[in-house]
């Protein structure tokens, strides 16, 4: 692994180092915080494991900013770089492990009434209890509502702001890219956060009565690439 604060020059840090120094600045701020809340990656293959985490991954990669800074981002995450993270409503704080200590800084623009409240309209009533769609297990029209690209409930790059003290000249750098990730990792363990992120309340989508919702292709394809890419087994209505 490279680190390199300018893209220029790098100087070649091998994966066990950077662990090390993360966890030794861990360590240091544990001592000082007893409360900071680092994030760990658990599997070498995916970042995040549930639904919400792994959607929200597919989700701050369709970034175009984020092109090249993804594979870094990731690699920082991996080595325990984030060493703390916090999610409170609509907002990120986070420290990630560099050349030195960098404060990250992620808002997001609320969800806005109409949208939610017609999203609600139509996802009402098919959803079975809060802790199954928090867990993810949801059928799969709704499956797709959420993921929906233009009209879900993830964040588009126009309704995030991001904010880090490092040196790099980018908009969203490596810093940056690995707390977004991390975040996926934090919805994996607490799903709910994901809608304190976006400023509205589950509990909205489940129970009330509600208009039949839109006619969605349903075929046996796009119910396998669903599968495939959260790794769930979707519900089938009939």
């Amino acid at each position: 692994m490279y680190d390199y604060d300018f893209d220029e020059f790098p100087r070649y840090i091998p994966v066990a180092e950077r662990k090390a120094k993360a966890a030794k600045l861990l360590a240091k701020l544990k001592k000082k915080d007893p409360a900071v809340h680092p994030v760990q990656v658990k599997s070498k293959i995916k970042i995040a494991q549930s639904f919400w985490g792994q959607a929200w991954c597919k989700n701050v990669e369709s970034y175009r900013d984020l092109a090249y800074r993804a594979e870094r981002g990731r690699s920082y995450l991996r080595a325990g770089a984030v060493v703390d993270l916090r999610i409170s409503e609509r907002k990120v704080i986070a420290r990630v492990s560099g050349s030195r200590l960098y404060k990250v800084k992620v808002k997001f623009k609320k969800l806005p009434n109409p949208s939610w409240q017609k999203f609600a309209a139509k996802c009402t009533g098919e959803i079975d209890s809060l802790i199954a769609l928090l867990s993810g297990k949801v059928p799969e029209n709704v499956a797709k509502l959420i993921t929906h690209k233009n009209h879900g409930l993830f964040p588009s790059p126009s309704e995030v702001s991001f904010d880090c003290n490092c040196p790099d000249y980018a908009d969203l750098c490596k810093h940056i890219a690995a707390v977004l990730y991390g975040i996926g990792v934090r919805f994996d363990a607490d799903p709910s956060l994901f809608f304190l992120l976006r400023g509205v309340d589950p509990s909205a989508l489940v129970g009330q009565a509600h208009d039949e919702i839109a006619e969605l292709d349903r075929s046996d394809n796009d119910h396998k690439n669903l599968e495939n890419i959260f790794g769930i087994e979707l519900e089938k209505k009939h």
